[in-house]
């Protein structure tokens, strides 16, 4: 559902922080708690698979909840795409789409063909590591990360993923990390926002007939034009609240256009350290992308890459209005979210703080529920 309405990151760490008794964020990221209630689990395990996942958690989970989240990716980069077409291990003849994402894949099937009573999460995470790292080797592929209790990790995958999976070989164990100069690297893979493309650009290599050629072709460039209508709104609104800022602060307005707008531009393009979360005040964060949804529609997989830019604009101190006032003025609705076809072509997706899918709940207890699927899954364990 790539048009759903997105969770916010700081939403989720919120619901996670109320079920182990610590209350919910308040708007600041670093303003105390409050609401605080009884916990409801001892420890539990968050699997995220969704573009700059790490966001959702760097900075924001404290280590002191039990909680041991793992992301598919670090807060900037995208996640990937697996068995496409051209790949060692196509999609069956006939589609041509990716049939799923290299992190989440690498999780499951992980968890499907190893003794989880004889693995940890710490092994678990060095084995679904090297896949997604092509063998640790990052020539293509995202930085699977870890936030949160670590601790948790030397417990067993059963404890979370029940013990009734007694897999087919023994699982390689931490300290045993594969190098990577020992062993043959892994299929090439698709970057997880150039995997929606996909479906067009193989029905126009592949298609059974000139028309369908054709067809494919116009729709294509169709997905294109319309990725480059967001990108070019995107800037235009965001330099434009952003100049608006910085000339009020100085009290005067920059002689150049060309100055003001590369002033705006650093800013908008700044990225935090390692450990700070990505925005201050996740209200403010919410009403930006509910002013961009107003002006210019839901963001799709490929528009949320821009999701920084909302925070990096609260950071500056940009009011959502203002920038609310900016998008109108673009041609937005020409490009709607990024992407026409994307409803036909993926689900879910994921970007800087927000997730547009979520999918799977844990239970206290013995009951887990793992989700799969597109990008933007969440799955969650408890125990």
């Amino acid at each position: 559902m790539p048009n759903s309405p997105a969770l916010i990151a700081g939403d989720f760490v919120s619901t996670l922080r109320k079920m182990a008794g610590q209350g919910e964020l308040s708007n600041a990221t670093q303003n105390p708690a409050r609401d605080g209630g009884a916990k409801t689990f001892d420890t539990m395990t968050v699997y995220v698979e969704a573009c700059e996942s790490g966001s959702v958690f760097d900075g924001v989970l404290p280590p002191g909840l039990g909680i041991f989240a793992e992301t598919a990716a670090n807060p900037t980069e995208s996640s990937w795409g697996t068995y496409c077409p051209g790949q060692k291990q196509p999609p069956p003849r006939g589609y041509g789409t990716c049939l799923g994402d290299l992190y989440s894949v690498s999780f499951l099937e992980n968890s499907d063909t190893v003794d989880l009573r004889k693995e940890t999460l710490l092994a678990q995470y060095h084995d679904v590591k090297r896949r997604v790292s092509a063998n640790n080797t990052f020539k293509e592929g995202s930085h699977v990360m870890r936030y949160g209790a670590r601790h948790i990790d030397r417990q067993e995958a059963s404890d979370f993923m029940g013990r009734g999976n007694k897999g087919g070989f023994k699982p390689r164990q931490a300290q045993q990390a594969p190098n990577a100069t020992e062993q043959e690297e892994e299929d090439v893979q698709v970057h997880q926002r150039d995997a929606e493309l996909l479906p067009l650009w193989h029905a126009l290599m592949h298609g059974s007939s000139p028309a369908a050629r054709s067809l494919a072709s116009k729709q294509l460039r169709t997905e294109l034009d319309a990725r480059d209508t967001l990108d070019t709104s995107m800037k235009q609104a965001t330099n434009r609240a952003m100049t608006a800022v910085i000339n009020a602060r100085s009290n005067a307005v920059f002689s150049d256009p060309a100055a003001a707008a590369a002033a705006a531009d650093d800013v908008l393009a700044a990225v935090r350290p390692a450990g700070q979360a990505l925005v201050d005040d996740w209200e403010c964060f919410r009403n930006m992308l509910d002013a961009w949804v107003e002006a210019c529609g839901y963001l799709s997989q490929y528009g949320m890459k821009h999701g920084r830019v909302f925070a990096n604009m609260c950071n500056a101190g940009v009011r959502p209005k203002d920038f609310a006032a900016a998008a109108a003025t673009t041609s937005c609705r020409e490009g709607g979210g990024g992407v026409t076809y994307g409803q036909t072509i993926r689900g879910g997706g994921g970007g800087s703080g927000v997730v547009s899918t979520t999918a799977g709940a844990g239970a206290s207890g013995d009951s887990v529920s793992l989700g799969s699927g597109g990008d933007g899954d969440v799955a969650t364990a408890v125990a």
